[in-house]
């Protein structure tokens, strides 16, 4: 009895916590490849197997954006953007816009190489190419040089330092991409991101890590542990996608930890999978692929779906945890009256330190460093989340 108990609970939370309702775009080919998908201000391009499409709603109708690139070999793979100008990387090398895509120019990268990555930063433009190493120039593509190295994939930067996926670890650079390190992940990375004074780094192999370049060293984050296949920041948070689900991070309150959005009326079965996310002013908008080639098109669901604020968990004033601070142990009195609760206890970082389900009337946190945490209280019928502080 117990056990069918906590198993509705869970069922019950899952739907209470993320109920997304996810629907097809319109005028995109739901047979293509979706490499990348980015918004630039009022508009979200993605990066196809059959060239660029836009929207100018946010992500539900997309047109061709091809004017200006060989029509005999279309596919692209990445956008950047620096000031005005949209940068995508094509099979034919970088192309720029600086109308919204109306019309794109080639950078003329030298020997026509294949272009599989972009990264622009002002007058400097990085450009990852088949077969190892990248191509950098400073004058906004008027003039490329070549940089030894590894295979460079996604490229981010935090404060003066150039952080690049690549084969073999994550690459830092401290002179705006003329050399290259090792930074010690030691382990093949797609995506890299900077979000809230972190670089977040995501291997093949699985999971998510984070960094700061002031003090390298990376830290494993809890809560995802499958690869992710794409990653986007947003003013309401991260979000990352891996094959089969979605997860999203709150910016403004990260003692929320990560939360999985549902994706049960996505397209997901036959081979398709997820694999590019970004997010604009209303949707969530994630791509997919097909491990035949075909995917299943782009799909978005509102962001209203999403839970962004403690708020919408239904924090309980009635319950009341004591004594707060404490080293020891933490009191939890009248909490929600019903059989079983589970808990999390949460850092300021919104990772989950201990988790479980709630037996007693009490917590342990003895194993807990000095600080300030957040304990989220969990039943069928509601969630409360409360602050104490361990001296």
């Amino acid at each position: 009895m117990k056990t069918l108990f906590n198993s509705i609970c869970l069922i019950f939370l899952i739907n209470l916590l993320s109920a997304q309702n996810w629907q097809q775009s319109e005028g995109i080919p739901d047979t293509l490849w979706i490499y990348d998908i980015a918004v630039c201000d009022d508009y979200v391009f993605a990066a196809t197997m059959y060239g660029i499409y836009r929207s100018s709603d946010y992500g539900i109708n997309w047109e061709p954006k091809n004017n200006g690139i060989n029509p005999e070999n279309t596919n692209t793979r990445a956008f950047a953007k620096s000031g005005n100008r949209i940068y995508v990387a094509n099979m034919l090398g970088v192309f720029s816009s600086d109308d919204n895509g109306e019309h794109w120019s080639n950078m003329n990268l030298p020997y026509q190489n294949p272009a599989l990555s972009v990264f622009a930063d002002d007058s400097i433009l990085l450009a990852g190419v088949p077969g190892g190493g990248l191509y950098r120039s400073a004058d906004y593509g008027e003039t490329w040089f070549g940089v030894s190295g590894d295979h460079f994939y996604k490229i981010a930067k935090y404060q003066n330092f150039y952080f690049a996926g690549s084969w073999f670890d994550v690459l830092i650079s401290d002179d705006h991409g003329v050399t290259w390190d090792y930074s010690g992940l030691s382990e093949i990375t797609y995506w890299v991101i900077n979000y809230m004074d972190s670089i977040y780094a995501c291997p093949f192999g699985g999971g998510l890590y984070k960094t700061s370049p002031l003090d390298i060293g990376w830290i494993y984050v809890v809560g995802i542990k499958q690869p992710v296949n794409g990653i986007s920041k947003a003013e309401t948070g991260l979000f990352v996608v891996t094959s089969d689900n979605v997860y999203y991070k709150s910016g403004d309150n990260p003692e929320m930890g990560w939360q999985e959005l549902t994706t049960d009326n996505l397209p997901l079965s036959d081979g398709n999978y997820l694999w590019s996310i970004a997010v604009s002013d209303e949707y969530i908008i994630v791509g997919t692929q097909h491990n035949s080639g075909k995917g299943a098109g782009i799909w978005y669901c509102s962001l209203n779906d999403i839970p962004n604020s403690i708020n919408d968990t239904e924090a309980n004033n009635e319950t009341l945890i004591f004594p707060n601070p404490s080293g020891s142990v933490i009191n939890i009195d009248h909490f929600f009256a019903v059989e079983r609760a589970y808990f999390e206890i949460i850092d300021q970082h919104g990772v989950v330190i201990k988790f479980g389900l709630l037996q007693e009337s009490f917590l342990d946190i003895s194993i807990l460093n000095k600080g300030i945490y957040y304990l989220k209280l969990i039943s069928c019928e509601k969630i409360s989340i409360h602050k104490f502080v361990v001296n």
